[in-house]
């Protein structure tokens, strides 16, 4: 059992090393359910011409105040995630 435990790191490593020996790097597999892409140039343009459809939210969006005596208040033992705008975030 001793030895094996030993092995199970070296055995990872030599399997990543094989995983990435493609003459060109690390490439990853083809996946199969994906449809054939478009060129470029035709999505630009369905991008700047299409009407754009369903990019208004139904229903308001929920926006709660985010005060110093909140973030105080969470738990310290646990991780939070507080979305503070488009893409940024707040991780505690």
């Amino acid at each position: 059992m001793h030895s094996l435990i030993h092995r199970l790191p070296a055995a990872a490593c030599l399997m990543a090393l094989l995983g990435c020996s493609s003459p060109g790097g690390y490439e990853n597999m083809a996946n199969p359910d994906v449809l054939p892409s478009k060129g470029a140039a035709e999505l630009w343009l369905r991008f700047l011409t299409a009407t754009k459809v369903g990019t208004v939210p139904v229903d308001a969006v929920p926006v709660l105040p985010l005060t110093r005596a909140g973030l105080d208040a969470l738990d310290p033992a646990a991780n939070h995630v507080i979305r503070l705008g488009h893409s940024s975030h707040l991780l505690k």
